[in-house]
């Protein structure tokens, strides 16, 4: 009678850690903590969703963009996102709905809790002037025919517009824009 007593208070105390494990390894969220949204749109190319084990989790509903979720605590599993978009489309992502970032193919986000994804249709060339600064929105794949005048230094020769952190001028004839730029003179 002992023996059985142990083995099912043993039992217990491994259901129980078990239990435990799966509920704060894996990231289960209640409702009270769960996120506000999750929102993909107009994604074109493969998502896939992943449990804390690696494990891919299918749900119908996620392969089929649109995806706007009010409550995405109802998939508590889902642990992480890989995105390949399609070829030729470009997408950012957020979680604040202001600072947006490059989502590039293969990439793993974390989480959906208030993850936004939307296809990028223009980025920005910042041109760095003297007194201003000059922004020009350009078509996702498109070509900036004509960069601004540069700005006129004393005794300074233009050379061309760079890229902020690069040492070889830009070539805007023959390089697409495929991201935001923000450009300085170059002299």
């Amino acid at each position: 009678m002992k023996k059985a007593v142990t083995r099912l208070l043993f039992g217990c105390l491994m259901f129980s850690l078990l239990l435990f494990t799966m509920l704060f390894t894996c990231g289960a969220q209640t409702p009270a903590m769960a996120a506000s949204y999750l929102d993909i749109q107009d994604f074109c190319g493969e998502i896939y969703a992943y449990d804390c084990y690696g494990h891919r989790v299918d749900h119908e509903w996620f392969w089929q963009s649109p995806i706007t979720i009010e409550n995405p605590y109802f998939f508590p599993e889902i642990e992480s996102i890989i995105f390949f978009p399609q070829v030729g489309k470009s997408y950012e992502y957020s979680r604040d709905r202001v600072h947006f970032f490059s989502l590039s193919k293969g990439m793993t986000i974390s989480g959906i809790e208030d993850l936004i994804v939307q296809e990028v249709l223009s980025y920005n060339a910042v041109f760095v002037l003297e007194e201003d600064n000059l922004t020009i929105a350009v078509q996702q794949g498109g070509y900036l025919a004509e960069p601004p005048e540069a700005p006129v230094r004393e005794g300074e020769v233009f050379l061309g517009w760079k890229e902020e952190g690069q040492d070889e001028i830009f070539d805007f004839e023959t390089t697409p824009i495929t991201q935001n730029y923000v450009f300085i003179p170059c002299y």
